[in-house]
């Protein structure tokens, strides 16, 4: 009797462990099913935080701030030269403001109020926006869910960048981003000169 009630424990331990942990199971599992690189991924293999593809198994994570790492190797290495840098932004659908202020703004509104006021951030740090847009339609590859706008800003240095979003006015331009963001990915582009220019 003992014997059955300690098989039965086990039996339910390893489904209540497996079904807790049904994401990792589905990153060991789902490539024994796939035929080649182009098979779509099925939901169960889909993260939370961004989308893993089929090939890879690589994920994106959309992020309002950077990470610790990600601010000390913004202070590393050539932070004189030029840069530009491509901005894929999803927004809430309705503004939260860090404050507890009530509003009506959808995200995107909050967003267009930071976006406004930032081009004469950049303006005085001798930046710019170089191209924006929605996105409206995914070419190549595969993920979760598109992200709503791209946008590239051009700054003369990294040194430059960190000059406008330490500067006490564009902070306050910066609650409106964060109200309207859900999240970003920013990417930083250098060398773009010598590319256009075929060198």
């Amino acid at each position: 009797m003992k014997k059955k009630w300690l098989i039965g424990g086990i039996v339910l331990t390893i489904f209540v462990l497996g079904w807790a942990n049904r994401t990792t199971l589905a990153f060991l599992v789902v490539p024994l099913f796939l035929d080649s690189e182009e098979s779509a991924l099925p939901n169960a293999a889909l993260t939370s935080s961004g989308v893993t593809t089929a090939s890879a198994f690589k994920t994106y994570k959309n992020a309002v701030v950077p990470s610790q790492s990600q601010m000390k190797g913004f202070f590393q290495g050539d932070t004189k030269s030029p840069i530009l840098m491509l901005n894929l932004l999803k927004f809430k659908d309705k503004a939260v403001y860090e404050d507890g202020r009530q509003t009506t703004l959808s995200g995107k509104e909050a967003y267009d109020i930071y976006a406004d006021e930032v081009r004469g951030h950049l303006k005085k740090v001798g930046g710019e926006i170089v191209l924006g847009g929605e996105i409206t339609r995914l070419m190549l590859g595969q993920v979760e869910d598109l992200w709503d706008v791209a946008a590239v800003a051009r700054y003369p240095s990294r040194a430059a960048m960190l000059k406008m979003m330490m500067d006490s006015e564009y902070r306050e331009s910066e609650e409106h981003r964060s109200a309207g963001l859900e999240g970003q990915l920013n990417l930083e582009i250098k060398g773009f000169s010598e590319i256009l220019k075929g060198e």
